[in-house]
């Protein structure tokens, strides 16, 4: 199971591995991901913008596109700093589609707009 997050302008991530082990709070670095997140919240009207970007990351993502589609997540370890590395999320597939930015933005070609 995977969860995302936007918090602190960045996506976070948190990864259930088949074995039940808990990987919390990852940053995700997949430079499609965070183009999609920062466009959603710069085409958004009104507020509570941070809040639709959670939703749709959790339950969307979650509901629909995880099920529905093949997907994977690469983890790597960022780059030593003093004998020092951390896990990341480097990529993860699918990549966010246009589609699903107007779906969450409410403009041409939503199916669902966001509750105002």
């Amino acid at each position: 199971m995977i969860r995302l997050s936007w918090e602190a302008k960045e996506i976070r991530a948190s990864v259930v591995l088949p074995s039940d082990e808990t990987l919390p709070d990852l940053p995700v670095v997949d430079h499609s991901w965070h183009s999609f997140a920062e466009a959603a919240l710069e085409q958004m009207d009104g507020a509570n913008k941070i809040q639709r970007l959670n939703r749709f990351l959790t339950q969307r993502f979650q509901r629909g596109i995880l099920k529905g589609e093949k997907h994977f997540l690469r983890i790597g370890l960022t780059r030593p700093t003093p004998n020092v590395c951390w896990l990341m999320v480097d990529t993860l597939f699918p990549f966010p589609r246009k589609s699903w930015l107007a779906e969450l933005c409410g403009g041409p070609g939503a199916t669902n707009p966001p509750a105002q």
